[in-house]
Formats: structure tokens, sequence, C-alpha cells
């Protein structure tokens, strides 16, 4: 995704990273983690690091490695209340030039399973490592995010009959010439 459509963005091109690595701690002002929270469709994100180290990686590629923890508030799926849940991701991201072989290799789905890190296209030389981080936020996200306590109340099965007959059911009776009792 472009830099400039990002609420949180950090770019890191290759030859600003030394021999020994870069270490990075990224923390998004308050107007990045609400235009982060707007981004991603929540209430809030209340806090959030990133705790990255990226390094030279093969010839021309780059590899980023850290951990990104937060707290974002959520919508609660039950009682539509606010949740706040602790975001707590791993990173481990390998970045390849643009056209590199490498981005291109196909892997078995055995060699896709045993792969420790994901792979990217860098563009123009560069990566932008709030993306990456937005990314890993988004993945560490609860689809179902529930307030504490809080349960599906059972749902009545197809087959169960109602208590009292509905007033469709009855419509339904009389137009079936079928008389009240």
């Amino acid at each position: 995704m472009p830099q400039d459509t990002l609420p949180f963005s950090h770019a890191v091109r290759r030859d600003e990273v030394p021999e020994g690595g870069l270490d990075l701690e990224l923390v998004p002002s308050a107007a990045q983690r609400q235009a982060l929270a707007t981004f991603l469709s929540v209430p809030a994100v209340e806090s959030l690091k990133a705790s990255l180290h990226v390094t030279r990686h093969g010839k021309a590629g780059l590899r980023v490695r850290g951990h990104v923890a937060g707290e974002v508030v959520q919508t609660c799926v039950v009682t539509l209340e606010p949740v706040s849940e602790p975001i707590d991701e791993a990173i481990d991201t390998i970045y390849a030039p643009e056209g590199s072989p490498v981005l291109h290799v196909e892997l078995t789905p055995e060699e896709l399973a045993s792969e420790e890190s994901d792979l990217e296209p860098m563009v123009g030389g560069s990566i932008d490592v709030g993306g990456l981080v937005i990314e890993h936020v988004a993945i560490g996200l609860s689809p179902y995010p529930r307030k504490a306590g809080v349960e599906f109340e059972a749902v009545a099965e197809a087959g169960d009959e109602p208590k009292e007959p509905s007033p469709f059911s009855s419509l339904a009776r009389l137009k079936d010439g079928e008389t009240r009792e």
C-alpha cells in the first residue's frame, strides 16, 4: 500500500541500514493512533509500540524482525460495548527487490509451512516499516471481540415450535380452511 495512504508510515532505505543493522522503536503519536483507529475501523488504539531490528539480507534485500504490542479498543459482538484487547505480535519479514527471482519462487505447501519469515517486495529500494506495523496490528485484532464473561444466548433450533403461535401461523391456518379450536 502506498505510504501516503497509511495513517502511520516510516520508510527505511536499504542504503541507510548499517552492516550491524538498525534498531527502531516506533511509537505513534495520539493523532496517528486516532487515524490508525479510523483506518482499522475500531473505536480507539489506546497504545502501540513496535521494537524492530532491520538488517541487510542477501545482496539487495532487507529483513525486519521485532515485536508489536499495544491496546486496541474494539466493539463487543454481543453487547456492542467497547472492549480493550491486547495486541502482541511477532514480526519476521524479508524484503527482496522488485523483480527479484526470489519473489517468484514457487514453494510447496510443506516449504511454505516451514518458512519462518514472510517475503515481501521492496519498492524503490526502500520499505515502509510503519505499514508493516499496521499489518501486524490488523492481524492481531480479534475477529469476534467479546466483553469478559459475556456469552451468546442459545437460539431456537429450526424444528422447535415457539411457545405461543405467531400471528402469521394463525393466518396461515385460516387460509388453509382450518377453524380455531
